[in-house]
């Protein structure tokens, strides 16, 4: 599976939207670069990095909710690294 850093965003209290689902994570690595932080957290023991405002986190170890957007998600064959379509 993959999907990009910014189809990644903080979970807020709004409507659901289809296809969006809410995770829970630990940040593992904050990465700020100004306007935006990169944020390292795992997935089903898989490092992913989320692309976040700048101060959406604050700190390692912090839990955050984070909402996915699975209609980004690619799937991709393990043997060949092709994506499925």
């Amino acid at each position: 599976m993959g999907i990009r850093p910014q189809h990644f965003s903080r979970a807020g209290g709004g409507p659901p939207r289809d296809g969006v689902v809410s995770y829970s994570a630990v940040v593992d690595l904050i990465q700020p670069t100004g306007t935006r932080t990169f944020t390292t957290i795992k997935i089903g023991g898989v490092d992913a990095v989320a692309e976040l405002q700048a101060h959406d986190v604050s700190s390692h170890g912090e839990r955050i909710n984070l909402a996915i957007d699975l209609n980004r998600v690619v799937l991709i064959d393990p043997a060949s690294g092709l994506v499925i379509s």
